[in-house]
């Protein structure tokens, strides 16, 4: 044990956090019914399928950030 609390001693916090950021961007796909079921069984389809997700996931989070209603209007 390191002098850390209940952390073992070759813990490294930013592998952590980078498979936490992992796990909660595949449960965020998850919520979408066509990647939770594999609803294209083809890969190029799935893939297509995962990254429109992916896309609707950056929008929504982009939309909701403080300030994002500036930076989307280019005419303000």
């Amino acid at each position: 044990m390191s002098g850390k609390g209940d952390r073992p001693a070759g813990f490294d916090q930013e592998i952590c956090k980078r498979r936490s950021e992992v796990e909660r961007t595949i449960d965020a796909l998850m919520g979408f019914r066509a990647v939770a079921t594999r609803y294209g069984k083809r890969a190029h389809v799935f893939h297509g399928i995962v990254t429109v997700a992916v896309i609707r996931l950056r929008l929504r989070a982009y939309i909701h950030c403080p300030g994002a209603r500036r930076r989307l209007s280019p005419f303000s």
